[in-house]
């Protein structure tokens, strides 16, 4: 997957389109990934024996497709490439600018 934990990203699609958020989890196997205050759906708790209830914002997921990564040079919307560098390692490239992006 390109985006990555600690990534900055702008949702593209989604209710809280054009919000800015950094990526908290990613999840693969259901591609999708968990975003910082977006998203947010409240919960309620049940009540136990010393609390009648109680009710709870939460953050959830969001397909990744919705989401596009935030160029730190530029801070413009980019895609990612994937390249070889001159150790051969698989490194993420912006395409807007072009800068190797910190794996």
């Amino acid at each position: 997957m390109k985006i990555r934990k600690w990534d900055n990203v702008k949702v593209v699609a989604w209710s809280s389109k054009w919000k800015e958020a950094k990526v908290l989890r990613v999840f693969t196997k259901k591609n999708t990934v968990l975003l910082e205050w977006v998203n947010l759906k409240t919960k309620y708790k049940k009540k136990t024996n010393w609390k009648k209830w109680s009710m709870v914002r939460k953050e959830f997921p969001i397909d990744v497709s919705n989401v596009m990564l935030i160029s730190p040079k530029s801070w413009e919307v980019t895609r990612i490439w994937f390249k070889k560098d001159k150790s051969w390692k698989k490194v993420r490239v912006s395409v807007k600018d072009w800068e190797v992006l910190n794996s």
